[in-house]
């Protein structure tokens, strides 16, 4: 019996020291801020930043447009044939449509771009992060959105953005 209780105490020890040593190979790195704050992340944010701003500027001038359109249609409804009128309508319906196709198109081309730049960001650190682990001994990095709590002295962004700045022009 007492070697039972003798065993079952050095097992739990060592499990103990095991899970001990092991929390010291894992950190937690915000993907997010990294994209945000690394000079090539940044650079990536701001030109697609560009891009909507323009995409957001086209669209209004041409929105404005078209909402001008109508209501001069509007104030013309008394004096167009009912004839003409419905064929201006179908016209103004038309232009409509086509500018909200233009516009989703605008979209989902600059959320494909964001995806691309996006994926071959983190292609390009992907070496960086993988020779710091092995460096720093590291068993596992994991994505600090997917973490409910964890030590601050675990989160290893800033070292990683510091890396990724000295190496990546």
């Amino acid at each position: 019996m007492k070697n039972k209780i003798l065993f079952f105490f050095i097992f739990l020890s060592s499990f103990g020291l095991n899970l001990s040593t092991s929390a010291n190979n894992i950190i937690y790195i915000d993907m997010e801020r990294i994209l945000k704050e690394s000079k090539p992340g940044a650079l990536i944010i701001n030109e697609l930043k560009k891009m909507d701003k323009g995409n957001l500027s086209k669209f209004s001038k041409i929105q404005k447009n078209l909402k001008d359109e109508e209501l001069k249609l509007i104030k013309q409804k008394n004096i167009l044939s009912k004839e003409d009128f419905n064929n201006k309508i179908k016209v103004l319906k038309n232009k409509i449509s086509i500018y909200n196709q233009d516009r989703k198109k605008a979209i989902n081309d600059l959320n494909v771009i964001k995806n691309q730049n996006t994926d071959n960001f983190l292609e390009l650190i992907n070496p960086i992060l993988t020779n710091y682990l092995k460096e720093n001994s590291i068993s596992i990095a994991l994505h600090k959105k997917h973490l409910i709590i964890g030590e601050s002295d675990l989160d290893k962004t800033n070292d990683i953005i510091k890396l990724i700045n000295e190496k990546i022009n």
